[in-house]
């Protein structure tokens, strides 16, 4: 079961971005080219169809996964904090000053997965603010400097975060926050593309999202095959993801994985 949402035009077009909806695009059409599975099942939103309402129609789509299903849910786009740091992936018709109201919150998207009797699942997520938030990063964020061309941020900017001083008294709190489900152990493996004060690129460049380009490319070209047995492990692709992005953003974009289901290591890719 394939799952992909990208979100390049929004209603307030001073957020809009190039390459979201094609990376959702790009993504849902590689895995559906894969000869692992007897039959594949896959649901693209993009743009205007990505709405907080169409939750209601994914939770359907992936209903009739089994136990022994894999679940690939893949979203691109911008990322959002609110005052509290509570993470929003950004709909179509998103209201950026006030994130909850239009946006699928990160615990929406892992109620969604909680629901699924599936063992192999995988959460994707090339958006910004899509990771842990870490005290260095957030004491970083205004020293930081990009000197990249032809470079979009997949950042709404920092309208949304408190001043840093305000930021540091609140980390305790903030990691007991933004992404709390995540303790439930539901069984999804998660990758983020960024940190969770870090921004996600895209460019003409790789004419995906970095984390899109990195993660199509190195199975297209089997640079996350480590062991040469000729099938990706979910290990394998999270450890050559991240340090490829890592290593094409000179360590300004670094994906994490914020939780590891090691008892499911499970082929994501046979050659």
């Amino acid at each position: 079961f394939i799952v992909s949402l990208g979100v390049s035009k929004f209603q307030d077009t001073r957020y809009d971005l190039k390459y979201a909806s094609k990376d959702a695009i790009d993504f849902a059409s590689f895995f559906n080219s894969s000869e692992n599975y007897h039959q594949i099942k896959t649901l693209t939103l993009i743009n205007q169809k990505v709405t907080k309402e169409n939750l209601d129609t994914l939770s359907y789509f992936l209903s009739s996964a089994t136990v022994n299903d894999v679940v690939l849910f893949f979203v691109a786009g911008h990322g959002v904090l609110d005052e509290n740091y509570n993470y929003y992936y950004a709909t179509h018709d998103m209201d950026f000053s006030d994130p909850s109201k239009f946006g699928i919150s990160f615990s929406e998207i892992e109620n969604v997965l909680d629901e699924l009797k599936s063992l192999k699942k995988l959460l994707l997520m090339d958006t910004c603010h899509s990771g842990e938030v870490d005290e260095d990063d957030v004491a970083s964020l205004s020293n930081t400097e990009f000197e990249f061309e032809d470079v979009q941020f997949r950042t709404v900017g920092n309208t949304t975060l408190k001043t840093v001083s305000e930021q540091q008294k609140n980390i305790s709190e903030m990691n007991k926050e933004l992404f709390i489900d995540l303790r439930k152990g539901t069984g999804t493996t998660i990758i983020s593309s960024a940190g969770g004060v870090e921004f996600a690129f895209e460019s003409s460049a790789w004419n995906n999202g970095l984390f899109t380009f990195c993660l199509l490319n190195n199975l297209k070209n089997g640079k996350s095959d480590l062991n040469g047995d000729q099938v990706v492990q979910l290990s394998e692709l999270r450890k050559t993801v991240q340090e490829e992005v890592y290593k094409l953003s000179k360590g300004f974009q670094r994906p994490t994985s914020r939780l590891d289901n090691i008892q499911s290591d499970f082929v994501i890719w046979n050659y």
